[in-house]
């Protein structure tokens, strides 16, 4: 009898059960980014304050992630989705831990959706499920924070602490490329705050039929809201000098970079490469920060047609504007441009821009 009642008192105590924690909420950004700050290592870190990350990006990959007090976690990509779910395992242990998101389009952003589940021993499961409730409202007050501010965006800091002046920086047709994120890391060691806007609601691409794609469904109004959220977001950050803020952008983000300065009379200095046009003249003439646009010449000195239409332009409308020639062909910053591109223009974008930023921005 005895042996009886110890063999169910054991099958009692190690009873499996599954634990559930489930939260959802709304942001703003899109059901893209909100997918991909939850799945791609750089962008993870923007927001998590986690000391490193690593995804596979690919189905049964395995992920992990290091955070600042050295606490480990670790599980394999299951499944992704791209802005409709995402889901992975967690290793706890003895016990199986699945995550899923699932992403859907809402009248004013995303709606998102985390179920976690737990199986295993009942009490450690238990256990864990609490342990996962108050991890979870952690994360996700974090992870709504950067949502709701400057979604898909990446920030690139001066090493110290102190105010620095601060750009906006705008990507080109291409999306925020890995090649903007190189260029606002530059900018940060010459002591800039940097934050690359997403000004495509986390479209990018290197292919140029898909990036023409991007151009023709982009809404101005949707690339002005998200300028204005980094420009606020850059407002709020202990290190920004808000005095001293400027926009710099490239192609596409050259466009809109104008139409920043025009909208936003704050904005202390822009400098546009290769725009494709200028605003409006009833835009134009709200400019009131000094500019610099860098046009491409073919040989360096002689001005094409466009860009002496935009340099009448801007003298027409008291536009304090530097028009400086790099020697190379529009697109030249960027590498999926093809034969477009140049390392020796960029470099020469690059001098001619920190110049100007640094005496328009630093005296």
């Amino acid at each position: 009898m005895h042996t009886i009642v110890l063999m169910i008192f054991l099958a009692g105590s190690w009873a499996f059960a599954n634990q559930t924690v489930e939260r959802a909420f709304e942001t703003t950004a899109s059901p893209l980014q909100a997918y991909r700050a939850l799945s791609e290592d750089w962008l993870y870190l923007q927001w998590s304050g986690a000391r490193s990350a690593a995804f596979g990006g690919a189905p049964e990959t395995p992920w992990r992630i290091t955070s600042e007090d050295g606490q480990l976690r670790e599980g394999i990509l299951k499944t992704l989705e791209p802005a409709v779910a995402l889901e992975y395992t967690m290793f706890v242990g003895e016990l199986n831990s699945f995550v899923k998101f699932t992403f859907s389009s809402s009248p004013t952003g995303t709606s998102v959706h985390l179920a976690h589940e737990i199986q295993g021993e009942a009490h450690a499961a238990e256990q864990e499920a609490e342990h996962a409730a108050a991890m979870w409202e952690i994360t996700l007050s974090k992870l709504l924070y950067y949502l709701n501010s400057r979604p898909g965006s990446y920030l690139a800091l001066p090493i110290g602490e102190n105010r620095y002046p601060a750009l906006l920086l705008l990507h080109d047709r291409f999306g925020l490329s890995k090649t903007i994120r190189d260029v606002a890391d530059s900018l940060a060691v010459r002591g800039y705050v940097v934050l690359a806007v997403d000004m495509f609601k986390g479209d990018r691409t290197s292919d140029l039929a898909q990036a023409k794609r991007f151009l023709e469904l982009v809404q101005e109004t949707d690339a002005l809201a998200a300028i204005g959220a980094g420009w606020r977001a850059l407002l709020t950050d202990s290190l920004v000098n808000r005095k001293k803020i400027g926009v710099l952008g490239t192609g596409y983000g050259a466009d809109m970079a104008l139409r920043a300065l025009a909208s936003e009379p704050s904005l202390r200095a822009g400098a546009a490469w290769y725009p494709s046009d200028t605003p409006p003249d009833s835009l134009l003439s709200r400019i009131g920060a000094p500019l610099v646009v860098l046009n491409p010449s073919m040989n360096g000195t002689d001005p094409s047609p466009q860009t002496t239409a935009m340099s009448q332009r801007f003298v027409q409308q008291a536009v304090r504007a530097e028009m400086l020639l790099i020697k190379g062909e529009s697109g030249f910053a960027e590498p999926a441009n093809g034969a477009a591109y140049s390392g020796a223009a960029f470099a020469d974008a690059m001098r001619s821009t920190l110049s100007f930023f640094d005496r328009r921005l630093k005296l």
